[in-house]
């Protein structure tokens, strides 16, 4: 599932991409995770894995940053309300490559396509 960034995002606007955002101080990855996903989707994760740490250059700021992806399966009992964005959708990954994306994602979404196909 991506999320249509809004075309006034401060950061990539216009194209599609994974729910997220920083790490607060004293924050682990996985409390940022369920904190950014609870405050964009109202969602839970029940059981998320780590799936890929990624350093890239940030343009938007000076330097390099660190990315931590988790995957989770969908709970369909929780109904999703976005809080961010124009939109969401899930996409194949043949999909995806077509969808206006942040470069540096692709890796994000193969590695978490293979995952998937475990």
């Amino acid at each position: 599932m991506l999320q249509h960034r809004s075309e006034t995002a401060k950061r990539y606007p216009g194209h599609w991409g994974i729910f997220g955002g920083g790490i607060e101080v004293g924050e682990e990855p996985e409390m940022a995770m369920r904190r950014e996903i609870l405050e964009e989707l109202e969602y839970i994760p029940k059981n998320p894995t780590l799936i890929l740490s990624q350093s890239f250059e940030n343009k938007y700021k000076e330097g390099r940053a660190t990315k931590y992806v988790f995957i989770d399966r969908y709970d369909e009992s929780q109904v999703l309300k976005q809080h961010e964005g124009q939109g969401l959708a899930w996409f194949s990954l043949e999909k995806i490559r077509e969808l206006p994306v942040i470069d540096h994602d692709m890796e994000v979404y193969e590695t978490a396509a293979g995952y998937l196909q475990q």
